[in-house]
């Protein structure tokens, strides 16, 4: 898939030329499927794989968070592979075990502590190959960095992040040991006000949150039966394949209002979760009201690349699911 950058906002080319800059080591063999798009819906990985072709227009001020994102991951791996790694490990504590110590070792002696960064490993499964590269994993436990909203923290479940370690660990068992993986948040909109006022707010604009990771088993039984999926649609016309779930579209869960004065639909009186309850309210009040159905929106369609020729993508537009 190609893009076509547009420049909406007039950005200078000072800006404009880090933005379009991609150093991304994509896969050039089709067969190959990222663990990030095993994460995604079958419907949308199916649709990129029979249309390799297809254009998409970024604006570049689209890209300004995950070019930020880019550049820290690599800010952290050069701190790591820095000459001066030896004085930052013993400014911090760890001077007794700097020698012991080794970065991305093809070989280990006893007594060494392995730390490998930015490994990128292929496994064949049916057709396709899934294909990986984590951040870091120091001593066998695995580590990833996520520049993102401090929202991804208090709302989301982390599922997506456990996914991710696990196809990691999958793919390298060797080396990814541990059944635990740290998340290493860095957060791109903290308020310090927010942290002062609130103590369940992240109190630091940096912390790591550990995940347990799935079994080796169950992951590898995911994998299986998400690559299957991909296989039995990746020749079929989209209106024969699975469509997106509402979890993987991220949908908000569908509101019921209740509106006592049918002339007056500015402000409802209530909203509930599900109709019934809605409809037990109107009795209440006499059946005099009306229940809406607000189906939720959806976010994640946003970020999809082939939502240009997705029939789904059109049809949650016009029910004005799509922001």
């Amino acid at each position: 898939m190609s893009f076509l950058y547009t420049n909406k906002h007039k950005l200078s080319v000072a800006l404009a030329v880090w933005l379009a800059q991609d150093d991304y080591d994509y896969a050039k063999d089709e067969s190959i499927i990222s663990a990030t798009t095993l994460l995604k819906s079958t419907k949308a990985i199916c649709l990129a794989k029979q249309n390799t072709t297809l254009s998409k227009q970024v604006d570049l001020s689209d890209l300004v968070a995950s070019r930020m994102g880019t550049a820290l991951h690599d800010s952290i791996e050069r701190s790591w592979l820095s000459k001066k790694l030896p004085e930052t490990l013993a400014a911090l504590g760890y001077g007794n075990v700097t020698k012991k110590i080794v970065i991305n070792p093809t070989e280990l002696t006893s007594g060494e502590i392995p730390i490998y960064l930015e490994q990128r490993s292929i496994r064949k499964v049916g057709n396709l190959k899934v294909s990986g590269k984590f951040d870091i994993c120091i001593d066998g436990k695995l580590g990833d960095y996520k520049s993102t909203s401090v929202w991804k923290l208090k709302f989301g479940d982390g599922q997506d992040y456990i996914l991710q370690g696990s196809i990691y660990r999958w793919l390298n068992p060797e080396i990814i040991t541990e059944d635990k993986l740290d998340i290493h948040y860095i957060f791109t909109d903290w308020s310090k006000q927010k942290a002062l006022q609130d103590s369940k707010y992240p109190q630091t604009k940096a912390l790591t949150k550990e995940y347990r990771l799935l079994s080796l088993e169950e992951i590898d039984s995911w994998i299986t039966n998400k690559i299957q999926a991909i296989e039995d649609n990746l020749s079929v016309p989209e209106e024969q394949m699975p469509e997106c779930t509402g979890k993987e579209l991220w949908a908000r869960p569908t509101v019921y209002k209740y509106y006592k004065n049918p002339s007056k639909l500015t402000r409802a009186i209530k909203n509930f979760d599900s109709y019934d309850e809605a409809l037990i309210r109107q009795g209440q009040d006499g059946n005099v009201g009306i229940v809406k159905e607000v189906k939720g929106h959806v976010g994640a369609c946003i970020y999809c690349n082939v939502v240009g020729i997705c029939e789904q993508y059109q049809q949650l537009l016009s029910e004005g699911r799509i922001k």
